[in-house]
Parts: C-alpha cells; structure tokens; sequence
C-alpha cells in the first residue's frame, strides 16, 4: 500500500504524510472492494447479504473546513451520531457482508443526506452484485422510492425498515392491521409474532411503484424494552423539544400554547405530559416585543397510555420485493418465509459492529490530521483494516469447534500485549514468550485460521 520504496523500518511521518496523498490518487473505492472480494476468496467466505449504513467522524484542531477539491470537504452538523456538534464531521458510508465482512467504503463530505450516500453506493456496486441470488438491506433511511428503483431495475432483493413518514404513513396502517389480533407466532422462535401483507407503495408524489410485501413483527420481550424506551430515551427526547420553546417569546400566549403541543405531537407516542405556566416578561414588554414566554415545571408520562403505547411501539414494520414461501427457496431471490426475512434485517447489526470496530478498536473516532486528503487516507486505510479484520473473525467464527470459547481478532490483540514470537536459530524452533493462557489462545486461533507459523520464519 505505501510502495516498495517504504520500508517498515524507514517509515516516518515525513514519508508516510507524502504516501498518504499518493493513496488518494487511485480509485478507492474499487481498491477497498478489490481488496475485500480478494480476502472473501482466499479464505472461503461466501455471503448473499449485503447491508448498508454510515456514520460520521469527528476532526479536532481542524482550522481549514473545506476539501482541496480531491477530498471529501469537512462540514459541521446537527444529526451526528457523537453528538459533538461542534466539532467538523466527515460521513463514511460501509456495506459489509452477511459473515460480517466490510466490502465497500466511500467517504463523503460532512452533513451529506443519508438516502444521498446510499443512492451513491448503489450506483457502483449495482453492476458488482449478482441479481439472481443478493439481497441488499439497510435501515429506515433506506427505505426510498430512488433506492428501490435503482434495485428493481438491477433485479436484486431487498428488505428494510419502514419509516413513519413513508408512502402515506403505511407503517401505521400495517400496525393497526397486526395490533387487531391478526398476527401468528412464529412456528421456529417461541415468543415471535409477524403478521404479512402486501400493497402498493408511493412516494410523496403519489406515483405508485408497485405492490410490496410488508411484515409487522414483534420480537419476544419486545413491549419490556418499549416500555423502558419510552420511559426514558423518550422522555428525554420530549424534554429536549419543549427546552427550545423555553427560550422563545410569542406574540401571543396562544401561539406558545401551540409551540408546546407541537413540541409534545413530536413524539413517537402521545403518552407525554408537561405541567406548563404561561406569563409575560417584563423585559420584552418595555422593549415592546413578543413577551409570551412558557414555564415548563415538569414533564411525564402517563402512566394509563404506557401500556397500550409499548404495544404499538414494540411492533416494527418490514418492506419487501422477496416473494412469499411457505419454505424458504434454495435461491433467496425465488422466495422466503417471514422467519427468514426478519432474520435478514435483524442481521444488520453486524454493521454497527464494524462501525465499533473503525472507531473504538483502531482508535479512530478521533481524528487530529488537517490536511484533507490525509483525512480521507487514514478513513481509508482504518476501512482496509477493518475489511481484514472482519474477514478474520468471520473465519475464527465458522472454525469454532462445538463447545469451545469465541475467539476474535480484537480480544486476541488484547491478550498478546507484552507476548513476543520468534525463531531461536540455534535450537533451530519458534519460540513464545508470554503466559500460559495467551499462548493457548494464540495457537487456537492460528489452528482455526489454518497458519503455519513456520512460514513466518525464512529459517524455520
């Protein structure tokens, strides 16, 4: 990747900056795709699940916010998952495998539309994917007219979340078809329920794009979590609207009257409650301006809705173009059972995975380089990382025998920290320094990797 002119011994930052740019040169988007389909091949992966998501990188520091015209530009946002809004963001969008392994990566500059990266990343991996047998999936965000389109015409499958605001609130009409007694639990999980339909789908245009499967499910201990969401990252959430009314004035006390019931509408369910006084301040009448002002003294939930709104809230709605089975297909593409499709989508959370693992693992959630294009090196060479790592678990994963313990590539780097492998040329065998239980662990994840330590050593 830095060239045969870099040694690892030589390598500084001088040289390191200068072939960071060089990397940037070259089509990285092929180049992490390359890179992946050949670390798929080489270990036997195979996967016909494909999901998508993006998140944000904060930089530090940064005095420059705009790009150089090579790299993605710096941009300040409000919807940043690190909540650091202050901060300068750039939005990396990943597709992984259904083993977990990271296949795609694009950067993109901050504060770009979700659907926008989306639309982008399926523009070049449409013609890579095999639309006889792959199924693409994603989060509510990609749940778009655009989106669909683009896959239909490629001929591959999909399944995502149905957002509220979608295709004239079909989700909630779905909800209360399934909350009517009509949903039947799962024959293979005890403790699921899924009720199927199907209906025409249109944007916000009205022009219709064909009849969908759709699936209300509700998972086991589903209403449990409702109840504990609502309570609290709800609550939080109703807080958070009625704290910007707080700082405005009105004209009138019925316009802050209304702000406030718009605020409390803003939320997932009308189980919220806020104890409210409207009064004028003083200040802004002797200046003539509005004056209304509302006191918010206390919100909460209602203890009588709670019940019947985690009810609701507990059930997820799916969107579909994978034809009904009684029996799930040999091709995906030819038919599944509801199980199957909800399997699907509760795979994504492998991406979220990689997400962590880019971030937190490789110690890139922050990120102090101000020069542009070197912002868009270290994002790409953390995304080759991650691709090779990925693989590498998902091959620990399938070679785990029956019974024994999980092993990852994170844990083991954790454990080998201070351990040390060499070649003793007078003995003439590879020796390891460390204690007992790492060098058990690494020779059980060398044994499942299928590596001949040997090969390590030119004089093994």
């Amino acid at each position: 990747m830095f060239g045969a002119a870099v040694k690892p011994r030589t390598l500084s930052d001088t040289n390191l900056a200068g072939r960071m740019e060089d990397l940037m040169e070259v089509d990285t988007d092929e180049l992490v795709w390359q890179f992946s389909h050949r670390a798929r091949e080489f270990f036997g992966l195979d996967s016909n699940d494909y999901f998508f998501d993006n998140t944000d990188v904060d930089f530090f520091g940064v005095a420059r916010p705009d790009g150089t015209g090579k790299a993605a530009a710096m941009k300040y946002s409000t919807k940043c998952k690190s909540g650091r809004t202050e901060a300068l963001h750039k939005e990396v969008m990943n597709v992984c495998c259904g083993d977990g392994t990271l296949v795609y990566s694009h950067i993109f500059d901050g504060a770009t539309a979700d659907q926008e990266m989306d639309i982008a990343a399926l523009d070049k991996l449409l013609d890579k994917l095999d639309p006889e047998c792959d199924v693409l999936s994603g989060d509510c965000k990609f749940c778009d007219v655009r989106i669909f389109q683009r896959i239909d015409r490629r001929g591959c499958g999909f399944v995502t979340k149905v957002p509220h605001f979608f295709s004239g609130s079909i989700r909630e009409l779905v909800r209360m078809s399934a909350l009517s007694g009509v949903m039947d639990e799962s024959p293979r999980y005890k403790g699921r329920w899924y009720y199927e339909t199907h209906d025409v789908i249109t944007d916000s245009k009205g022009q219709s794009f064909g009849d969908k499967r759709l699936i209300a499910y509700r998972l086991p201990k589903a209403i449990k979590r409702a109840v504990k969401f609502l309570e609290q990252q709800g609550l939080k959430q109703v807080e958070k609207a009625l704290k910007k009314v707080w700082h405005q004035r009105f004209d009138t006390r019925e316009e802050a009257v209304s702000a406030i019931l718009d605020a409390l509408d803003s939320a997932e369910e009308p189980i919220y409650r806020a104890v409210v006084e409207y009064v004028q301040d003083p200040r802004a009448l002797k200046k003539g301006g509005p004056a209304w002002m509302a006191r918010i003294h206390r919100v909460s939930v209602d203890p009588d809705l709670i019940t019947e709104a985690a009810e609701r809230y507990s059930v997820e709605v799916l969107v579909t173009n994978i034809p009904f089975a009684a029996e799930d297909a040999a091709n995906p593409r030819q038919g599944m059972t509801a199980d199957t499709v909800i399997n699907r989508y509760l795979q994504q959370c492998t991406i979220e995975k990689r997400f962590r693992m880019q971030k937190t693992c490789h110690g890139v959630a922050h990120i102090f380089i101000h020069t542009p294009v070197r912002q868009d090196a270290m994002i790409l060479m953390d995304c080759l990382a991650t691709a090779m790592q990925s693989a590498l678990d998902a091959v620990l994963k399938r070679e785990r025998p029956p019974g024994e313990k999980r092993i990852t590539m994170e844990m083991l780097g954790d454990q080998l920290v201070g351990c040390r492998i060499g070649f003793d040329r007078e003995e003439k065998r590879i020796f390891f320094s460390g204690d007992r239980e790492s060098k058990a662990l690494f020779f059980r994840a060398l044994d499942r990797l299928g590596v001949d330590l040997r090969y390590a050593f030119p004089y093994a």
